[in-house]
């Protein structure tokens, strides 16, 4: 009896790992409006890592997968989190005001949006990313700008959570 109650345990074990996802990485799309002077933000993340920390850090009950508008508590809790994680300044280091758009679940992840207007063009730019690191150590954060017929990509990890950027 013993031998078969190891065995379920080790076989539930291994479908709750097998379901787990083993990379931890976020993507953040940044397009860069210099007609406008805006920036467009959108930030991919696994939902069920967000989740989890949204709901221990801020108290706050946010399920991607069974609503489809968040509370005010909820918006809240995930714009200070980004506001707080990922931040860009301008080439005088003034802070870039980040606006939450809107959201959507794709797959086993969730797209968060974001909007920021400018008060200057950009000459450079400064960003700090450090979405999720809180959670894992081994968190990678892709940053991708967008401007004009510019494509660059940045790496962020728990060593490299800081960098400028002259556009």
């Amino acid at each position: 009896m013993r031998t078969v109650f190891f065995t379920f345990v080790l076989v539930v074990v291994f479908c709750m790992n097998s379901l787990a996802h083993p990379i931890h990485v976020s993507v953040v799309n940044m397009d860069y409006i210099s007609d406008s002077g805006k920036i467009e933000y959108s930030i991919k993340l696994f939902y069920d890592d967000f989740q989890s920390l949204i709901n221990y850090k801020y108290n706050t009950f946010l399920n991607f997968s069974g609503q489809n508008r968040m509370t005010t508590k909820e918006q809240h809790s995930v714009t200070e989190y980004i506001q707080g994680n990922f931040i860009i300044k301008d080439a005088n280091q003034q802070l870039v005001d980040l606006n939450f758009t809107g959201w959507k679940v794709e797959d086993f992840s969730v797209w968060l949006y974001f909007c920021a207007d400018l008060k200057t063009e950009l000459s450079s730019i400064t960003i700090t990313n450090t979405i999720m690191l809180d959670l894992f150590a081994d968190q990678v954060n892709l940053v991708i700008l967008h401007m004009d017929d510019i494509q660059k990509g940045f790496e962020f990890n728990k060593r490299i959570t800081s960098l400028t950027y002259a556009l």
